[in-house]
């Protein structure tokens, strides 16, 4: 008898999304002058009880000047709260499965992360700044936009959109 673990398609429509929670923003001004670099990092942490999933998602967003100075540091960190029947049974020794509610998780959060990240770089003066959509099979934001100048996250094989400077995500 082998005992087999459940796969995406038998757990998903068990899950129900209970709740997506801010847990914290931050943002911090260290110069002034135009954006000529942007860094987006992301991390993610779970907690995993009785009948619930816990994932923390927190991305952050790092600004350069043109000499490579830290012109300002965005961060914001989410919990997405999955309701999920037996989720320690589910769960346990799964990797892959708890990467794929992971990956579920960010995109319940990062339209937050996008709406927080506009609000703050507005309050605090620093130019319009808008996290793209997130890329289909990346599960990164394909694209920061600070005023009119795309950053976009793009495959290194392909070339930059035309007004876009390539970075490395």
């Amino acid at each position: 008898m082998t005992d087999q673990k459940p796969t995406i398609s038998q757990v998903i429509p068990q899950m129900t999304l209970v709740n997506v929670l801010c847990s914290q923003i931050q943002v911090s001004r260290e110069a002034d002058g135009p954006a000529d670099g942007v860094k987006l990092g992301l991390n993610f942490g779970m907690a995993v009880e009785k009948d619930q999933v816990v994932v923390k998602v927190q991305e952050e967003l790092i600004i350069s000047t043109a000499d490579e100075e830290p012109m300002a540091n965005l961060s914001a960190t989410f919990m997405v709260i999955y309701g999920l029947p037996d989720a320690e049974i589910v769960l346990a020794d799964n990797e892959l499965l708890q990467q794929q509610i992971t990956t579920y998780a960010h995109m319940a959060a990062h339209p937050y992360v996008r709406a927080a990240f506009s609000d703050l770089s507005s309050q605090v003066g620093l130019p319009r700044i808008t996290l793209g959509f997130l890329r289909q099979g990346t599960g990164r934001a394909e694209s920061v936009t600070i005023l009119d100048t795309v950053f976009a996250f793009g495959d290194d094989d392909l070339p930059p959109e035309e007004g876009s400077k390539a970075i490395n995500g």
